[in-house]
């Protein structure tokens, strides 16, 4: 591979995709399935309290984990992709018919609003505290619980991260190229 390929907007965009489907998107969904399967189990009998705001919680942070990676897949994917396509075909925004401009804008915006909400509910399940007392029936399931939460915001932390350090920007020059915003 070329390192002028490489340097290629439109390629080094394909490639970050790339690259976090394999190393995030899909490890991410796998971790959910595991912590979806602990909650199940421990909401099979009484819970002590502590326990029970833990795993529903942990049961939001799935399903905003599933609503992103699902809006990754179903809209941010077509959209870079189309975006790479004007950027490749010399597409110039402000050109247009129509103001594509709030079009554009939504994407980094339903980007970091995913970021905040995940954030915030993994700021939550930081700070319960395990329960001292409770059943002994669920304690190696609340267990794995949370051994599956922490690898998970382990896993989100980093892949926030690098979107809002390489994946955001590579967005902005790519729309700055077409004169999304202009």
């Amino acid at each position: 591979m070329s390192n002028a390929l490489y340097a290629e907007p439109s390629f080094a965009l394909q490639s970050l995709l790339a690259y976090l489907e394999k190393e995030y998107y899909t490890p991410v969904e796998r971790l959910c399935v595991g912590i979806t399967d602990c909650v199940t189990e421990i909401h099979h009998g009484d819970v002590h309290q502590s326990a029970s705001l833990y795993t529903s919680l942990s049961k939001k942070l799935v399903e905003q984990v599933g609503r992103y990676i699902r809006l990754r897949r179903l809209s941010l994917l077509p959209y870079l992709n189309e975006l790479v396509e004007k950027e490749d075909d010399g597409h110039d925004c402000r050109k247009c018919a129509t103001s594509c401009t709030i079009r554009h804008s939504s994407q980094v915006t339903d980007i970091q609003d995913a970021h905040r909400q995940i954030r915030e509910t993994l700021d939550k399940l930081r700070a319960i505290v395990e329960p001292v007392n409770h059943e002994l029936l669920h304690q190696d399931w609340e267990k794995t619980l949370r051994k599956e939460i922490a690898l998970l915001d382990e896993q989100l932390s980093e892949l926030l991260y690098l979107e809002e350090t390489a994946l955001i920007p590579k967005i902005a020059d790519a729309q700055k190229s077409i004169h999304a915003h202009d």
